[in-house]
């Protein structure tokens, strides 16, 4: 499976290790298989909408994120056994640690940029587009 890392657009990393799910199957097993998730690991669900903790063995962080990958919600430490419906316009969701929400200081709004770790997979490139308002300093006009 690809591994990326993750951080805001202000350069505070978010986790170095995160896992991308693109299959339907590795979509709905996610995390239930592992005992743990490390501080600075995640799970990137791409595509979904919401997510459900059926199985799973800790609780977790949500990160709602729009295709752009902006931050549009936030369910931290969601226990198992719960269903999390994700907020209008959801095109991907990040799971996290439980308490990583609050150590990285993600807010609704937060644009997450995504780095490659050089892993190569046989899957397309996760594809996304960015458009962050220009300060005065920076407009053409």
């Amino acid at each position: 499976m690809k591994t990326i890392a993750l951080r805001t657009a202000e350069g505070r990393f978010i986790a170095h290790e995160v896992r991308v799910a693109y299959s339907l199957a590795a979509r709905l097993l996610a995390l239930s298989q592992e005992r743990s998730l490390p501080a600075r690991a995640g799970l990137l669900l791409n595509p979904a909408r919401g997510i459900h903790t059926f199985g799973m063995r800790f609780a977790v962080d949500v990160v709602f994120l729009s295709r752009q990958m902006r931050v549009l919600g936030l369910a931290p430490r969601v226990q198992p056994w719960r269903i999390v419906l994700a907020p209008r316009g959801t095109g991907r969701v990040l799971e996290l640690a439980a308490g990583q929400i609050a150590a990285t200081g993600l807010q609704a709004g937060t644009f997450i940029v995504v780095e490659s770790n050089g892993s190569r997979c046989g899957r397309a490139a996760l594809r996304f587009s960015l458009k962050l308002p220009l300060s005065r300093e920076d407009r053409p006009y």
